[in-house]
């Protein structure tokens, strides 16, 4: 199912609206319903997340959470606009999955992530604090603070796959984030490890 509408979520600050999954549950999904059979995806709209904590997110094994991706904010959209600004995203967990803090999943997209802070989340697998992949457009991140993130295998701040679209960093600050050896991979990448085939960057 294919939704157009947009969606745009801006609270009062992210020291007042915050978000808490009480270790328990995903904090927040847009463009996907949480049971595999019956996902939608945000199409040709523009998603606007502004000034909002999400804390304590906690999806994999024991829980009723769909895909074990994005335990604070999972986002499905394709030829969309997506803009993440003011933002907190603290202490969320994927056991299994990917993407601790924020997973963006698309085919065009164009993300920009303004001025947010990932702290203490960890996944599994790959993205830590940040985990996007997508085939084309662009993601952008301007001064994000990523600290003390981790990965069992890639990106433990962020992790960035896609084919063709642009990745540009400006800004950032990267502090004690980590990727450690085991069966998932390697260990690469401990801020952050990006994945392109024939992508411009900008760094």
């Amino acid at each position: 199912e294919t939704e157009t509408n947009s969606r745009t979520l801006i609270g009062a600050g992210a020291d007042v609206t915050i978000l808490d999954g009480e270790n328990s549950m995903r904090v927040m999904n847009i463009g996907k319903d949480d049971s595999e059979q019956d996902e939608f995806l945000v199409n040709s709209g523009t998603i606007t997340v502004q000034k909002i904590t999400f804390r304590n997110g906690n999806i994999g094994t024991g829980n009723n959470s769909g895909r074990t991706i994005g335990a604070g904010l999972f986002i499905l959209a394709d030829g969309s606009s997506i803009r993440i600004e003011d933002c907190r995203f603290i202490n969320n967990k994927v056991s299994g999955g990917r993407g601790g803090g924020l997973s963006v999943i698309g085919g065009y997209i164009t993300v920009a992530l303004d001025r947010n802070t990932f702290e203490g989340n960890s996944a599994s697998s790959v993205g830590g604090g940040l985990m996007a992949a997508f085939n084309s457009g662009s993601i952008t991140l301007k001064q994000n603070q990523f600290i003390e993130n981790g990965v069992k295998s890639s990106g433990g701040g962020v992790y960035i796959d896609t084919d063709l679209g642009a990745v540009n960093l400006n800004s950032n600050i990267f502090k004690k984030n980590s990727a450690e050896n085991s069966s998932f991979g390697s260990g690469i990448g401990g801020g952050i490890w990006v994945r392109s085939i024939a992508a411009p960057h900008n760094w």
